[in-house]
């Protein structure tokens, strides 16, 4: 757990943040349309997470132990 000493949850509470007030918002397509350009945008957030890390194969297959090995 050394390489996890300064994450924070607050990405996460954003992007939930966001896709929440995006379900309220949904009979305005202009606030809808928004959030969901900001959700694009918010490269801290769970989404950038996984877009950065699909061709690392060791984080995705469940067969393999992860070895940290990011080449």
């Amino acid at each position: 757990m050394d390489g996890y000493k300064y994450v924070s949850g607050f990405p996460l509470v954003g992007t939930i943040l966001i896709a929440f007030y995006s379900l309220i918002s949904f009979p305005k397509p202009e606030m809808s349309i928004y959030l969901s350009i900001l959700l694009l945008i918010d490269t801290g957030g769970p989404l950038w997470f996984v877009i950065c890390t699909l061709r690392q194969k060791e984080l995705w297959e469940g067969n393999q132990k992860f070895k940290g090995n990011f080449q």
